[in-house]
């Protein structure tokens, strides 16, 4: 199967509207679609609403007919937020609801869009396809790529759309360099660079702890093995505990390294390795703050990414980006601009953004997703293109625990002739709660 989307779709939505959604903004093709659709109720319950999801919320709100039924969360007061957020801006009040599957039923939702924590994600994005509803999850797709894979089957099967929260697929300034590669720009592309640098502060050790009285710990932990509470773990230090997250390469390298891997027309790697550690802070970090990880594609291309979680020293001027280098030069790619250099690293040209479109791809990602709930066009992402994305975050993570490189099947991206290597493709699961698909 390939994971390719053609330019005419690309134009088709390239959108990256402002907060405002307002339809003054909205590309030609696009805006001509949503004006003949916004009568087209899309009714919306949403997953996990405390940081990511309850910007989503917002964002969904405000499209015309689109209605957020349901807010869930098995924390009461993430819960509250995104009621809050929904009815600030003019909703209907949104009903609470504490453990999402209640709905799954439910003749009145159309979609879900899940934002919780990464061990939730494809579990809870398998029921609601099996369900019949459509879904926008944010990244990863998994916590393990056995789950990937059945995510993919869940929609293949199902016939609903799925969209992955890889927004920079949607976004203008990405259509318009993948469009300069594409007519030759830097000639054939070869090396993707990717990087991010951020200034994450120590979690310390955790200690037990009650649980709050407003959060169901054990819905929290949902499809994940029990473990104790303890006071550093939520809402957001769960990304670098094995048992609930994947580590700070599917958490941010896994848009970088989307962008490269769209780029440059790359699908599944056949030689992955990484290198780096824990090496800023002594705590309870489970994953790396320092990591290199190289991914080698078959015909003569790759990709790195250089992440840096507790140092935000710039690369290339910038705290995260991509550089596709090929044969005739090289492009920089930014939220909201992108430069194309010779081979001696001479600046050609920067082409930027109109003031009047915004940089952030959020809004487009989510409309374009409405958009083809409503059967105007064609999801921006798939299931496949997100499973493969993510399957290179987590091989960059097997070959870094594993201390030494793996070899993977460029078709399936199956880990060959390593079975030690190959117990990673899935996880533990709490009993009873293991998705089937």
């Amino acid at each position: 199967m390939n994971d390719k989307i053609d330019r005419r779709t690309f134009l088709k939505t390239s959108s990256a509207v402002g907060v405002g959604l307002g339809l003054s903004q909205l590309a030609g093709p696009l805006r001509a679609a949503h004006h003949k659709s916004t009568m087209n109720k899309v009714r919306v319950a949403a997953v996990g609403t405390n940081s990511r999801g309850n910007k989503l919320a917002g964002i969904f709100a405000q499209i015309p007919g689109v209605q957020v039924t349901h807010v869930c969360d098995p924390d009461e007061q993430a819960m509250a937020k995104g009621i809050k957020t929904v009815e600030g801006l003019g909703g209907k009040t949104p009903q609470g609801v504490n453990d999402f599957r209640t709905l799954l039923d439910h003749p009145d939702i159309d979609a879900f869009f899940i934002a919780t924590p990464d061990h939730w994600h494809a579990p809870a994005a398998i029921m609601a396809m099996q369900a019949g509803k459509h879904v926008y999850l944010e990244k990863p797709i998994s916590h393990s790529p056995e789950e990937g894979e059945m995510v993919i089957r869940a929609q293949q099967q199902s016939g609903v759309v799925f969209q992955l929260g890889t927004q920079r697929r949607s976004g203008e300034n990405y259509f318009r360099a993948k469009e300069e590669i594409a007519d030759g720009a830097v000639g054939k592309p070869y090396l993707g660079q990717t990087w991010y640098a951020n200034s994450r502060k120590s979690i310390g050790r955790g200690r037990p702890a009650a649980v709050p009285a407003h959060l169901d710990f054990n819905l929290w932990q949902g499809p994940a093995p029990r473990r104790d509470y303890q006071d550093n773990l939520i809402h957001y230090n769960w990304h670098w505990f094995k048992n609930w997250g994947t580590g700070e390469v599917t958490n941010n390298a896994i848009h970088e390294v989307d962008v490269a891997r769209w780029m440059m027309g790359l699908e599944l790697p056949q030689r992955v390795s990484s290198s780096g550690g824990r090496f800023h802070h002594d705590d309870d970090w489970e994953f790396f703050d320092t990591q290199e990880v190289n991914w080698e594609f078959p015909g003569g291309a790759m990709i790195n990414w250089s992440g840096r979680s507790c140092n935000r020293y710039h690369l290339e001027g910038a705290g995260r980006g991509v550089v596709i280098q090929g044969t005739e030069g090289s492009i920089k790619i930014e939220p909201d601009y992108y430069t194309l250099f010779d081979l001696r690293g001479k600046e050609i040209r920067t082409e930027r953004l109109e003031e009047t479109v915004g940089a952030d791809p959020i809004p487009a990602h989510v409309l374009n997703f409405i958009e083809a709930v409503r059967g105007n066009v064609k999801a921006n992402t798939t299931a496949l293109m997100g499973h493969r994305t993510t399957l290179l975050c987590h091989s960059g993570n097997i070959s870094q625990f594993l201390g030494r490189t793996i070899q993977l099947d460029p078709v399936s991206g199956h880990i060959l002739n390593d079975p030690e290597a190959m117990a990673s493709w899935s996880r533990e699961y709490e009993p009873g709660w293991k998705p089937t698909a």
